[in-house]
């Protein structure tokens, strides 16, 4: 459902800054949550504007993760399930 085998891994644990273990554990949860919270840049002009952002993998890998500019609520979360989050 969340195409999660297509987000590159490995340049969205980059940009979180995330070099620990990748096991399925509560721990690695919180620390990949705490990450991602504190990493993925909160925006919501284009929102406020009322322009639509697209929630595709694409489109959202390219702007959390290949840019400066951060996402809405809809696309933090997008991005975050599709990593298992």
């Amino acid at each position: 459902m969340w195409n999660g085998d297509a987000l590159d891994l490995d340049a969205y644990l980059a940009h979180l800054g995330y070099e620990g273990d990748r096991s399925p554990t509560l721990t690695t949860l919180r620390a990949l949550h705490r990450a991602h919270v504190l990493s993925v840049r909160w925006e919501n002009v284009e929102a406020v504007l009322r322009k639509s952002r697209p929630l595709d993998l694409a489109s959202v890998q390219a702007r959390l993760i290949g840019s400066p500019l951060g996402g809405t609520c809809f696309e933090r979360v997008a991005l975050a399930a599709r990593a298992g989050l």
